[in-house]
């Protein structure tokens, strides 16, 4: 009886004590205060390697603190811009270690849609002596030798405005590299298809060159080439475009402003200049003569248009073709309604019937009525 006792005794002295335990630790873990956890990014759905994070593939979870795996991420700028550079399963939480950084993603992820890349090989004076950056402008220039199929030696350019993706492997210049110089062995072009076409056509049939641009020329030029016909006809530079900043004249200061005082006067607008007037030409009144024939008497009348009053004719002096004397006739104004009768010749001046055109016709009639 005795050992039974005894152990009933242990059994319940063990059963309490592991109750007292489980009472005393739920009561820490209700003591705990409520800020011992911390942000955590969990992956929501399975990402491949090499693609993006983003919101659909991601959750924010709150997490224990002593439960966070070192190295875990929970801001936003955190993962911002990065790639998984493994494969990442529902769940787990994002590590550092498991991302690839902006620097650190493949070049072909920073290509535009619609674009391609295309390199061509550099040496120190293709790429202009280490002045050569990503993110430049250049033209690309196209020489070709005489040959089969090729007329004559020359240089065109056949792509303008080309922006640099890559120089060597150098995609983006740090700090440090912006204002160092690279010795470029590639440079790596950012064309579209075409372009890139033309390129592949032009690297196989001459040779390609490199030419360096503003970056805030925008301008379309049309050059026409060059060929050994005009390679010896001398060009000028043109200096006033070149002085992107000229260079302060304090002794010009008086002069340059006198110079926009003018111009400005120059360019004011100027009161039209009166016009003397004119005295204009006597232009003569219009006239016409009328023949009346009268049996064998034939008489001329002048008739003149009245200055004030166009519609209405003055008559003039009447003279006999036959001879007789000049007569005033009765009638002092021809109907206004009437217009005159088209006149046998219009002349300011009397003819002579002696030598006039009616003279024949004029003695074919003195005959008849003699």
């Amino acid at each position: 009886m005795r050992s039974k006792t005894v152990i009933l005794l242990v059994l319940a002295l063990g059963c309490g004590l592991v109750a007292s335990i489980g009472i005393s630790q739920m009561l820490q873990r209700q003591d705990q205060p409520a800020g011992d956890t911390s942000p955590v990014w969990v992956v929501k759905t399975d990402i491949k390697q090499n693609e993006p994070l983003t919101m659909q593939n991601l959750a924010l979870e709150q997490w224990p603190k002593e439960k966070i795996p070192p190295g875990t991420l929970g801001k936003m700028e955190e993962i911002e811009g990065k790639r998984a550079r493994v494969n990442l399963y529902a769940g787990e939480p994002i590590l550092d270690k498991k991302l690839l950084s902006k620097d650190q993603i493949s070049a072909s992820f920073k290509v535009p849609p619609g674009f391609r890349l295309f390199t061509v090989t550099a040496d120190a004076v293709s790429s202009f002596g280490g002045l050569l950056h990503p993110e430049d402008r250049v033209d690309v220039l196209l020489y070709v030798a005489k040959a089969n199929g090729i007329a004559r030696t020359g240089t065109k350019t056949i792509l303008q405005d080309i922006k640099v993706f890559a120089v060597n492997d150098v995609v983006q210049n740090t700090d440090d590299q912006a204002t160092q110089s690279i010795t470029a062995k590639t440079v790596t072009l950012l064309v579209t298809p075409s372009q890139a076409e033309k390129l592949v056509l032009a690297n196989e049939i001459g040779k390609i060159k490199l030419v360096m641009r503003s970056p805030d020329d925008k301008g379309n030029s049309t050059p026409d080439g060059a060929t050994e016909v005009g390679l010896f006809s001398p060009e000028k530079s043109d200096r006033d475009r070149e002085d992107m900043n000229p260079p302060a004249n304090p002794k010009a200061g008086l002069t340059a402003l006198l110079n926009a005082a003018t111009q400005s006067q120059s360019a004011a607008p100027q009161q039209p200049a009166v016009a003397e007037p004119r005295s204009e030409p006597v232009v003569p009144p219009e006239t016409f003569a009328m023949q009346i024939i009268r049996g064998a008497e034939m008489s001329e009348i002048d008739f003149r248009k009245r200055m004030d009053d166009p519609t209405r004719w003055d008559n003039g002096t009447s003279t006999s073709i036959s001879g007789s004397s000049p007569s005033t006739p009765e009638a002092s104004d021809p109907p206004a309604s009437t217009s005159p009768a088209p006149a046998a010749k219009s002349s300011n001046a009397t003819p002579n019937p002696a030598n006039g055109p009616g003279a024949a016709w004029l003695k074919k009639i003195s005959g008849a009525n003699n």
